[in-house]
């Protein structure tokens, strides 16, 4: 898979471009969404979490919504069926393409989008418990609100 980081993302690109996802400017501490490198889930599934370090992830257009999936591990960002104050929210760690992996990038207006899933419709909040974030069926305001950043190469 090519990866491009210049220009600027586009609903129409077939080509992923690299970049940084942080929290909206509005919460008390911006922090970037990583891969949780302490411990995985499971065999298949990877936490999610913050970190003032950024992490690279690519956003490309499929089957009418959009992948997010980190550029480094190659995994695919997505919601999982299990639920507790809301839905996990996991890497796919075996590669292949996951059903529950696509997502709409709604933009809210200041630069800020919020990423709901295509498959629960469940959206990207940016407080998490424990540590994890995590995806919620209310989908507005602040709190799930995101900042979508071209990354440098």
């Amino acid at each position: 898979m090519g990866t491009t980081c210049k220009g600027k993302h586009s609903s129409n690109s077939k080509r992923p471009s690299s970049h940084r996802l942080r929290r909206n400017k509005k919460c008390q501490h911006r922090k970037y969404l990583v891969v949780s490198h302490k411990e995985s889930h499971d065999a298949d599934r990877r936490h999610v979490t913050y970190s003032r370090v950024p992490e690279q992830w690519l956003i490309y257009h499929d089957q009418g919504h959009y992948r997010i999936l980190h550029q480094r591990l190659l995994e695919d960002l997505f919601v999982s069926a299990q639920a507790w104050r809301g839905r996990y929210v996991f890497t796919w760690m075996p590669g292949e393409r996951i059903t529950n992996g696509l997502w709409d990038i709604l933009p809210t207006g200041g630069g800020n989008f919020i990423f709901q899933n295509a498959y629960y419709r469940d959206c990207l909040h940016t407080k998490g418990s424990f540590g994890w974030v995590q995806a919620l069926p209310e989908c507005h305001g602040s709190d799930f609100e995101w900042e979508i950043r071209l990354a440098d190469c």
